[in-house]
C-alpha cells in the first residue's frame, strides 16, 4: 500500500511563497504607516491581503492522491475552479 501524496499542479506558486510575499508586503505597509504615510499603508496592506488570498486558493488546489497519475485528470478541473 502506497502512502498518499500531495500533488501541486504544475505552474502554480506554492502557498508558502505567497504567504512569504504577503508577510514581506505587510512589513512594508507597517513601515509606511510608521512614517505617517497612510495612503501607502493602505496600498501595501491591500496587496498583502491579495497575496494571502492567493495562498488560500493554492491550498484549495492541492489534491491528495494515492497515485500521482490521478493528478492529470484533476488538472482538467482548473478552468472550472
Amino acid at each position: 500500500m502506497s502512502r498518499p501524496r500531495v500533488v501541486i499542479f504544475p505552474g502554480l506558486t506554492p502557498a508558502s511563497e505567497w504567504e512569504m510575499m504577503a508577510g514581506a508586503t505587510m512589513d512594508i505597509a507597517l513601515a509606511a504607516r510608521a512614517c505617517g504615510d497612510e495612503a501607502e499603508y493602505r496600498i501595501q496592506a491591500e496587496r498583502a491581503e491579495a497575496y494571502h488570498q492567493e495562498a488560500e486558493k493554492m491550498v484549495a488546489l492541492m489534491v491528495t492522491v494515492e497515485d500521482a497519475n490521478l493528478a492529470e485528470p484533476a488538472a482538467e478541473l482548473l478552468p472550472w475552479l
